[in-house]
């Protein structure tokens, strides 16, 4: 299997190291998130940037593929997880200083 774009590797370490999940939710994870990142890199689309198009267009090349309608959700679980670790990681980076400059910013601007 291919190296995992570094968005993927940093949650699967998340999984395996914070949540403490098993290693087979994290090899069906990994098949999961793996196989969206190639069916992104088809459609030239960084995965980190997908959109609800994007993964609609997925949805429905497993299900034309012969996935059943559960392994297609399952497939989808792991989407919506890996895009919810996605917006907790943007909610926590700093404000970077020249998007401030000039203005009072709170404590999240550093410099």
């Amino acid at each position: 299997m291919a190296e995992a774009p570094p968005a993927i590797a940093e949650y699967l370490d998340f999984l395996r190291h914070e949540k403490k999940y098993s290693p087979n939710t994290i090899k069906a994870s990994q098949r999961d998130l793996s196989r969206f990142a190639a069916h992104c890199g088809k459609a030239g689309i960084d995965i980190t940037r997908a959109d609800e198009h994007a993964v609609r267009a997925y949805a429905m090349a497993l299900h034309r593929g012969g996935l059943t309608p559960s392994s297609v959700q399952r497939h989808l679980s792991s989407l919506r997880s890996f895009f919810r670790h996605q917006l907790r990681l943007a909610a926590r980076a700093p404000i970077p200083p020249s998007s401030c400059a000039g203005r009072a910013c709170g404590a999240r601007c550093r410099a």
